[in-house]
């Protein structure tokens, strides 16, 4: 299991990624396009079979797709 959350000070998302044992690793910042964060939700919104990750942004009342991208 993973983890995301919104940061609304730096207006980014922490992603941390399970270690299998019930713990997490060192956090990954990423940004996001808008400001004051609120909410988050995990999905395939683009039917790749990888999660991707919608944030609501609360200034601009728009909402942010950041799909999931393998390196």
């Amino acid at each position: 299991m993973d983890l995301a959350v919104c940061n609304q000070v730096g207006n980014t998302i922490t992603v941390f990624l399970g270690n299998g044992n019930g713990t997490f690793g060192q956090g990954q910042d990423y940004s996001s396009a808008g400001q004051k964060l609120q909410s988050i939700i995990a999905q395939d919104f683009n039917k790749d079979g990888k999660y991707d990750l919608a944030v609501t942004n609360q200034n601009s009342n728009s909402l942010a797709i950041l799909l999931t991208q393998c390196v």
